[in-house]
């Protein structure tokens, strides 16, 4: 009745959705865009907040410095779609309205649409028909191509993840005090003959930092930043979300196939994990996931039966339990 709000129709180019369903993708964009969705889904709420878009900002202005064009020197095939931009419209107090807010993602498939590029749950996920995931799939595609056996295939296929995607980002923890909360949604495997050959990284709310990046933050202004971790953060949440989340969907998927074991498939990336803790200085998570006998890992199914909203409970950890450390059975 005020006029305040004007209905401009719709206009420019198609923008179709992404695996996850509230980023939009359109293939002749530089950007996709993240939008705050007020829905439920799993354990919270999926909106947005200035804490969380401006986490993205911080990471693209850090992607300027020295200190990452080190980090992408030692790992050039890893890659982070940086959130340079977000808006919002803000209510008659002047405040930001998080319903409204947005945030650019920066599309790095723009120059190369058709590459063998997927999101890692998209690999994982059983097939809707029953028949073989688009992992198995592309692993017994490998076997055939290379004459060997689908449990050496499986093998490479495994190694190859391990270098492309636990050793970068370990390391960026470990040497760089950079955390990024990689899971199935925001780990996309760029493979070439259907082997890993590079990684990106989307969502920079799932960034964190340790106290030894201070310094490499201090070069942005950004020293007390408020997603610096405790060890208990870290602890709790880097290992759930890479290993058993992503990591261990991968050897799941392929010992459910057939193509080896489980516990022979984790013995390896044990392996990788062991050779990486060699080569860096902060060795505090590796030594956790390699000799704690327990992780702490999120119950969603229980945080879902209690009604928690994962983003705003008050004490995180009551929705964490305590998991037996699966890499110590494979200590060899």
């Amino acid at each position: 009745a005020k006029g305040l709000i004007r209905d401009l129709g719709e206009a420019g180019t198609s923008w179709l959705p992404t695996t996850s369903s509230r980023s939009l993708y359109c293939a002749t964009s530089r950007d996709m865009i993240k939008f705050s969705l007020s829905v439920r889904l799993t354990n919270s709420v999926r909106t947005l907040s200035v804490k969380e878009v401006e986490r993205g900002m911080r990471l693209a202005r850090l992607a300027q410095t020295d200190g990452w064009q080190m980090l992408q020197a030692r790992f050039p095939t890893f890659r982070v779609m940086q959130e340079d931009g977000w808006a919002g419209l803000r209510d008659l107090n002047g405040n930001i309205m998080q319903e409204s807010l947005f945030s650019l993602r920066e599309n790095l498939l723009l120059e190369q649409p058709q590459s063998q590029t997927n999101v890692l749950v998209s690999l994982t996920q059983a097939a809707p028909d029953g028949g073989d995931s688009l992992l198995v799939s592309a692993v017994k595609r490998l076997s055939d191509r290379l004459g060997i056996t689908v449990q050496q295939a499986a093998h490479a296929w495994v190694d190859a993840y391990c270098q492309q995607v636990l050793k970068p980002l370990f390391t960026a923890e470990a040497d760089y005090g950079l955390v990024l909360l990689a899971h199935q949604q925001n780990i996309l495997v760029q493979m070439l003959g259907d082997l890993p050959v590079g990684f990106i990284y989307r969502d920079c709310q799932g960034s964190a930092f340790m106290p030894h990046a201070t310094e490499w933050l201090d070069t942005i202004d950004e020293a007390q930043a408020e997603n610096i971790f405790t060890r208990e953060q870290l602890l709790r949440y880097f290992p759930y979300y890479l290993l058993v989340n992503s990591t261990f969907a991968v050897t799941a998927a392929l010992g459910a196939a057939g193509l080896d074991s489980e516990a022979n498939l984790m013995a390896r990336v044990r392996t990788l994990l062991a050779e990486v803790r060699d080569q860096v200085t902060h060795k505090t998570c590796l030594n956790y996931v390699l000799e704690s006998p327990y992780w702490n890992v999120k119950g969603n199914f229980f945080c879902y039966l209690n009604d928690h909203n994962e983003n705003t409970i008050v004490d995180p950890s009551v929705i964490y339990f305590d998991f037996a450390n699966p890499l110590q059975a494979q200590e060899v």
